[in-house]
């Protein structure tokens, strides 16, 4: 066996355990919500050649340029959607598995990586196509690269923690949030140390950084930044959303659109899914109140800082929990790392150490590890879970899969005509994005009078559309997410019957009483900007 499979073979197979967990059945859960949102805003990159940036969406716009190549790469498809966050989550447990070592003890890497690979929340949201797995990856780059130009001072080091700000900046303004903590957290945690002593690491210089090496690396990053946030350099105004953002963001984190929990809603979560995450939040306070290595003393006071403003936010939705939970699965594995250190020091046998803190090792992986599994590939549509926030439901596939199975028969049934009328239509605009005649009505909005192949509509104005249908149709109805009102799909009979053998339409024209009074259609291109039922 080579020396790098042997030296590494048990962090390894915690790398291969976390790509099985995340990979396997990708395209099991249906398209939620804000997925659909991300994947319509990288399709509008196609049709208008690059992202023009909206701080009222106080999203950045890396993620959607990644789905926008791996859509191009790969077609439309869950596993292209989810796929590129799915490497981001792959790329964070392995900064945990072998980067970190340089610096802190390879059993603590270890535990750290799989406390991270077996996570309810970290396996449930590396597989869904949204911002906070980005944010994690970055913010976990910038710390290695923080304490690298601590202990070190390589130029790596330098560009590692420019890389990781940079992409927290590309990817979500809760960067802002963040990097105060971790600012604060430093002055703090010298302060504290006068009372409650510390050590610092044991610095070895790897080279000289000199000016130029941080004003390469800082003006690359600002290039990089100026690059996407100016579509590409085509709309240098945009570049002000930068700071208009944070109005936008501070007044949506009061709002009430269905979104705000009290105080102990993420304690909460941890309690009911994170258990490695409630040890490190008891190790963030063993760092403080004792002699303590001076790196995860200041980890300790950034985590507990993150925790506490997050908890301070009304507006609170699952997925942000990876972004608290991740410093505290680093402090949890250094408590046990240190525990087994210190009882293999003393009189007693080391076998005795060593069995005790893989008891709570396996214990808690174990347990962890079945409520990932039980979560991602049986309940992950179980509204009662409550990382299942504003999941879409399963039956939403009775309208689409038919309508996306006629396409693959014969691309010119990507020209069939479609009507979606209803005020919150995603994920749809995106599954249905390669069709070129499908209409957006919001509100009041008239139809058009062409006679309409699919349709999916509010139960609002059912009336209306079953009153303006001539043909037999195959009718049911479908619900998009919790919450939200009930829909009917209707399916073109002389369109559909050869996917519905052995089906009778069951709408048949003039059930629906007299024909409303026509208006002028007015016809949405593009789907409705409502986001409310995540958080985005």
């Amino acid at each position: 066996m080579p020396a790098f499979l042997r030296r590494n073979s048990l962090a390894l197979a915690v790398l291969a355990l976390a790509a099985v967990l995340r990979v396997w059945s990708l395209d099991l859960r249906p398209p939620h919500f804000d997925e659909g949102v991300n994947g319509w805003f990288a399709d509008q990159i196609q049709r208008n050649g690059s992202f023009r940036y909206d701080p009222t969406n106080y999203h950045g716009p890396l993620h959607f340029y990644a789905l926008f190549l791996s859509k191009c790469l790969f077609g439309r498809n869950l596993w292209a959607l989810r796929g590129p966050v799915v490497l981001a989550g792959l790329a964070t447990v392995a900064l945990l598995l072998f980067p970190l070592r340089r610096f802190f003890p390879a059993r603590m890497c270890v535990i750290a990586g799989l406390a991270m690979a077996v996570s309810p929340a970290f396996v449930y949201y590396h597989r869904d196509a949204i911002h906070e797995t980005w944010l994690v990856l970055f913010l976990v780059m910038a710390f290695l690269g923080w304490v690298g130009l601590w202990q070190r001072r390589a130029r790596a080091d330098l560009w590692m923690a420019a890389a990781g700000v940079t992409g927290m900046v590309l990817t979500k303004e809760t960067y802002a949030l963040h990097l105060g903590c971790a600012l604060l957290a430093w002055p703090c945690a010298k302060i504290w140390s006068e009372v409650f002593p510390s050590h610092d690491p044991e610095i070895r210089p790897a080279g000289t950084l000199e000016w130029r090496d941080v004003i390469l690396a800082v003006g690359s990053g600002l290039a990089v930044i100026v690059f996407f946030y100016s579509a590409t350099f085509y709309h240098f105004g945009d570049l002000k959303g930068l700071y208009l953002t944070f109005s936008a963001w501070a007044e949506t984190g009061a709002q009430n659109k269905g979104h705000l929990k009290s105080w102990p809603y993420w304690l909460g979560l941890m309690a009911r899914y994170e258990w490695f995450t409630l040890l490190g939040l008891a190790a963030s306070f063993r760092y403080l109140l004792a002699a303590a290595d001076s790196r995860l003393r200041g980890l300790s006071i950034y985590a507990l800082g993150v925790l506490t403003a997050y908890t301070i936010i009304p507006y609170k939705t699952p997925w942000c929990v990876i972004a608290i939970a991740w410093p505290f699965l680093l402090l949890g594995a250094a408590w046990v790392a240190e525990w087994m250190d210190v009882v293999s020091s003393s009189r007693g046998p080391v076998w005795l150490a060593r069995a005790g803190a893989m008891t709570i090792v396996i214990g808690l992986g174990a347990a962890s590890g079945i409520r990932a599994w039980r979560l991602n590939f049986h309940d992950y549509a179980n509204e009662h879970e409550a990382y299942v926030y504003v999941q879409t439901f399963e039956n939403l596939a009775n309208f689409t899969d038919p309508v996306l199975d006629l396409a693959r028969l014969d691309r010119k049934n990507l020209h069939l005509r479609g009507f979606i009328v209803g005020k919150s239509s995603y994920p749809i605009p995106w599954l249905l994005g390669d069709f070129t005649r499908v209409g957006y009505y919001r509100g009041n909005r008239a139809l058009p009078p062409e006679t309409p192949d699919f349709v999916l509509v509010s139960v609002t104005r059912l009336a209306e559309v079953e009153a303006r249908l001539d043909e037999p149709y195959y009718k049911e109805m479908v619900q998009l997410f919790p919450g939200a009102p009930n829909t009917y799909a209707f399916l073109r009979a002389s369109v559909f019957a050869r996917l519905m053998e052995g089906r009778t339409p069951e709408f048949m024209p003039g059930a629906a009483g007299p024909e409303p009074a026509p208006a002028a259609p007015m016809e949405e291109d593009e789907p409705e900007d409502d986001t409310s039922p995540g958080s985005r």
